[in-house]
């Protein structure tokens, strides 16, 4: 995958510093997005912002202080295409990729900026995305689905894609992301990047507000099932080599009729260790294991379907 510069210039900047790529399946919330990328409080004007989205909307509001630029896919790719397209688009030195259902603050790109001035082995950094909604299962949501982004504590690990910034060199080191991944993109991403020698860290003190519309049990539930269909044990297989004991039992188990019998022990081992992590992020936070146990639970059944359905074939 080539990430050099395109021959014909898209914007009238001649000097960037920041590139904001946003990978867009609704447009609809274009808005939202744009007007709190508006209102950053690095300098705007060697900001660009690309647009990757199927088409470009025959009408849109845009802030009068942002250059955007799109990057029309002609079709609507998963996550990690999408942001790997509008990347090869993208001049500036530091790339920020953000979904179009997140609300960044006015200090999202110049903490995680400078977290990555203050840190040089660091390729990747990436902070707290949360429920734009503070309802019971809205906060329930984030912690089933979105664990890797609730913690209050900074440090070193693999980080969730909506919301981080990354080196371009690192970017390019490691030719972005897989474009063959359903799910699980972000994680195999991370450990791409430890691979080529970087480092990943997780800034606690910048929060983004992310509208998941996911706001009861049934879709929280949906949702982790659909997580574990679509993740069927493929990144593991990538990167057997780097994994750890558990996880390499769980590889030689996916051929048992018996794996969702060790899927439920692994379940609640994994539940443990994010509410330790997450705790004190939310008062309720104790409120949630339970059903955090249940979406682990409900991710490992969709991950058996899956490896069933592929081993039928």
């Amino acid at each position: 995958m080539n990430f050099k510069q395109p021959q014909k210039a898209y914007t009238p900047i001649k000097s960037i510093s920041h590139s904001v790529v946003i990978p867009c399946s609704r447009p609809t919330r274009l808005p939202q997005i744009l007007g709190a990328l508006a209102k950053q409080t690095v300098s705007l004007s060697h900001t660009e912002i690309i647009i990757a989205a199927p088409r470009q909307p025959t009408t849109i509001s845009i802030p009068a202080n942002i250059h955007i630029a799109w990057a029309e896919t002609g079709q609507l790719h998963p996550p990690g295409h999408m942001r790997n397209l509008g990347a090869t688009q993208a001049r500036g030195n530091i790339l920020f990729f953000i979904d179009d259902d997140c609300i960044p603050p006015a200090d999202w790109m110049e903490t995680l900026h400078s977290t990555l001035n203050t840190m040089p082995q660091v390729g990747a950094v990436g902070c707290r995305v949360v429920s734009t909604q503070n309802d019971f299962w809205s906060r329930c949501a984030d912690f089933v689905l979105f664990s890797a982004t609730q913690q209050i504590f900074s440090c070193h690990r693999l980080l969730g894609c909506g919301a981080l910034a990354v080196r371009r060199e690192a970017f390019e080191k490691v030719q972005g992301f897989d474009t063959s991944l359903l799910a699980s993109e972000d994680w195999d991403f991370g450990l791409r990047l430890q691979q080529a020698g970087w480092l990943s860290y997780f800034n606690a003190n910048v929060t983004v507000l992310h509208d998941h519309a996911r706001g009861h049990f049934t879709a929280i539930m949906r949702q982790a099932w659909q997580s574990g269909w679509q993740s069927g044990l493929t990144v593991q297989n990538k990167h057997y080599n780097t994994l750890g004991p558990s996880s390499r039992m769980a590889m030689r188990l996916t051929r048992s009729p018996f794996y969702p019998l060790f899927g439920f022990p692994y379940a609640m081992a994994v539940t443990l260790l994010h509410a330790w992590e997450m705790r004190g992020s939310d008062p309720r936070w104790l409120l949630f294991i339970p059903f955090l146990a249940i979406g682990r639970f409900a991710y490992q059944l969709g991950v058996w379907r899956r490896i069933r359905h592929d081993h039928s074939l």
